[in-house]
C-alpha cells in the first residue's frame, strides 16, 4: 500500500487553456534562468500553487515528517475497527483506508490552521501572513487586517488537500 498526498486541481480564478498560458522565466541566485509555462495572472490552479509551495517550503513533506506517527495510528485504528466488526459478525462500516485518509486530511488542516509550520522552514511565517494579506476579505491588503496562518490566504489550497491510498 502507498499513501499519496496531493491536491484536487481547482482554478483559483478562471481555467486557462494551455494555448493562453504565458512563458515565464525564473532566476535563482547564481543559477541558470528557468523557463516554464505559467498561467496568466489570476489563472493559477491549486495544482500550480501546490507545486510552487512544495518547491519553496516543502509543506507536505514537513507535514508528513511531523505527523507520520499520528497518520499511521489513524490507519491502524481504522483497520482494527474494521477487523473487529468482521470478527463480531457485524458489517464493516465504510472503507477503513478512506477513514484513515480522512484523518490525515484533518491533521493537514490543523497543521495549517494552527500554524504548526512556523519556524520549521526559513521564511515561515510568511511576510504576507504576518501582514494579514487575505483575499477572503473585502480589502485584502488593508493594514488593519489581523495576521493569518501562512498558506491559508483564500483557504482553497488547504481545502483541496487530499490523502488517498493505492494498493
Amino acid at each position: 500500500m502507498q499513501l499519496h498526498l496531493g491536491v484536487v486541481e481547482i482554478p483559483y480564478a478562471v481555467n486557462v487553456p494551455s494555448h493562453a498560458r504565458r512563458v515565464a522565466v525564473r532566476m535563482r541566485k547564481g543559477g541558470k534562468p528557468q523557463r516554464f509555462s505559467a498561467a496568466p495572472s489570476g489563472g493559477e490552479t491549486t495544482g500550480d500553487i501546490a507545486t510552487i509551495l512544495e518547491a519553496k517550503y516543502h509543506i507536505m513533506e514537513i507535514f508528513w515528517e511531523e505527523h507520520q506517527d499520528a497518520s499511521i495510528k489513524a490507519f491502524e485504528e481504522a483497520l482494527l475497527g474494521a477487523l473487529e466488526n468482521i470478527a463480531l459478525g457485524a458489517p464493516s462500516v465504510g472503507d477503513a483506508l478512506a477513514q484513515g485518509a480522512g484523518v490525515v486530511e484533518t491533521l493537514f488542516h490543523q497543521f495549517i490552521s494552527e500554524q504548526q509550520m512556523d519556524g520549521l522552514q526559513p521564511g515561515v511565517p510568511t511576510k504576507a501572513a504576518l501582514a494579514g494579506i487575505s483575499h477572503r476579505l473585502l480589502h485584502p491588503y488593508a493594514k488593519s487586517n489581523p495576521a493569518r496562518p501562512s498558506f491559508r490566504d483564500t483557504g482553497l489550497y488547504m481545502d483541496s488537500f487530499k490523502a488517498w491510498v493505492t494498493t
